[in-house]
């Protein structure tokens, strides 16, 4: 499916605040340092996970779902930016959502002004049948959601380089493997239904596969319009990769046919992270 593509102006948080090393820097970074609060000073991420919050364009009061939120980075991320006025973090994994709820309350204590926006959540989101809570056909909607993050599982390439547990491309690892199209795919078509009318889901990935990237979204796309009524515009990233290309630390991939892809290149070495924007019409 060729999905129809408008060119998009994306607002910068101002708030947000990040350090990274110069380019062709290859230091460690020193441990963080608590403060009073005992608040560590940073969270530690990927230069690549920046992209997928910047593409959303948060405004001040925006109404927002990290449908895959664990370990949190990209929630943190966006909380730091003060501007969602309600944040829906779900995880469906006990262990995950654990781990989730840890990383907000080290970083996001209860005295934060920012703690009174965040509600947690255990669903599934790879279950179309049961996925109703944030529906805004459904009687029961928690909050009415402007801006999504789809931060969905995938074969995380670079994690698979460098380590061997968890590794999707081990053989025992095969079946869950080929089914990561079909449940990224679910999750899509989850956060399309979630999302209201004139609100954005950014789908995003940290793999090169254009079949966990570009086809989950051509074909989720299909499905959520087919099944759901639910009709997506594509919003042009191009003014995002200029900016961030620009920088020196970026360099992005030029053979995407939907979305935007973070390519790694030893001299700043981020992601690879794809990321697609997508707007929900009807």
């Amino acid at each position: 499916m060729e999905l129809m593509r408008r060119n998009h102006f994306i607002y910068y948080p101002r708030e947000l605040r990040l350090r990274c090393f110069d380019r062709g820097v290859l230091s460690d970074f020193p441990p963080p340092v608590k403060d009073d609060s005992g608040i560590p000073s940073w969270w530690l991420l990927d230069g690549g996970s920046l992209v997928p919050v910047l593409a959303l364009g948060l405004e001040k009061g925006d109404s927002m779902l990290d449908i895959c939120a664990a370990p949190g980075g990209k929630s943190l991320l966006s909380l730091l930016t003060k501007l969602p006025g309600k944040m829906v973090c779900n995880d469906f994994k006990l262990s995950r959502l654990r781990q989730l709820k840890r990383a907000l309350s080290i970083y996001v204590p209860s005295s934060a002004p920012e703690a009174d926006t965040v509600i947690l959540k255990r669903k599934d989101a790879t279950n179309l049948a049961t996925w109703d809570e944030l529906d805004t056909k459904k009687a029961v909607i928690i909050v009415t959601v402007l801006q999504v993050i789809a931060d969905v599982p995938c074969s995380t390439d670079r994690l698979a380089v460098n380590q061997d547990e968890g590794n999707m491309f081990s053989p025992q690892m095969t079946n869950e493997r080929l089914n990561l199209p079909q449940l990224q795919t679910k999750i899509l078509i989850n956060a399309l239904r979630s999302v209201k009318v004139g609100g954005s889901v950014v789908y995003s990935t940290c793999t090169l596969s254009s079949i966990q990237n570009e086809a989950v979204v051509e074909n989720g796309v299909a499905i959520a319009e087919q099944k759901f009524g639910v009709k997506v515009v594509e919003e042009s990233l191009s003014q995002l990769v200029t900016h961030l290309s620009s920088s020196g630390l970026y360099r992005f991939s030029d053979q995407c046919r939907t979305g935007a892809l973070v390519l790694p290149f030893l001299p700043s070495n981020f992601g690879p992270m794809y990321i697609c924007k997508l707007t929900r019409l009807s």
